[in-house]
Parts: structure tokens; sequence; C-alpha cells
């Protein structure tokens, strides 16, 4: 076949109304209900398979937190002791100062 011109060679898009219409006369109503069966089925599989996606990166995230968390902690007692250490020997020098 040969395309004689510009518009030969593309569909047209037919209206969503033209669409609804030929799908309305040539499915049955137990022919929906299988198509959405089927629809329902594959849509709670992606769902469940996102879901634990999911789960899983809040975990493996929680778990980066947790060790920040314990670093930030060890670093606040660290900075806790030296600041101790220091009071005690200010302590020290103004009990020698007194005499």
């Amino acid at each position: 076949m040969a395309w004689n011109s510009f518009s030969d060679r593309y569909y047209i898009i037919p209206k969503f109304s033209e669409v609804k219409e030929v799908i309305e006369k040539s499915l049955t109503k137990r022919d929906l209900e299988q198509i959405f069966k089927g629809f329902g089925k594959r849509h709670g599989e992606k769902m469940k398979a996102l879901e634990k996606r999911v789960v899983d990166q809040l975990h493996i995230i929680s778990v980066g937190l947790i060790d920040q968390i314990k670093l930030l902690a060890e670093g606040h007692s660290g900075i806790i002791n030296r600041l101790d250490m220091v009071d005690e020997r200010l302590d020290r020098m103004e009990k020698e100062n007194e005499w």
C-alpha cells in the first residue's frame, strides 16, 4: 500500500466516549468481572511487593540512624568526661591558691 498523504501514515486517535461505547458493546458483565478480578489480584500483589520494599528500606534507614545516635552519645560522653576532668583540675588549682 502506498501512502498518498501525511494523514495516511498515522492512526486517528478516537474519542474516549467512542472507545467506551465499543468496549461496553463488546464486553459482557462476566467479562468485565473477570478483568477487574485479575486487575485486583495484580494490584494486590504489587502493593504487597511495594509494602515489603518500603519496610526493608525503613529498616535499613533505622539501623543507620541507631548507629549514628550511638556515635553521637559516645561523643557527648567523651565531652562530659573531659569537662569533669577540667572541673576537678580547676578545683585543685583553687585549693592550692587558697593557702
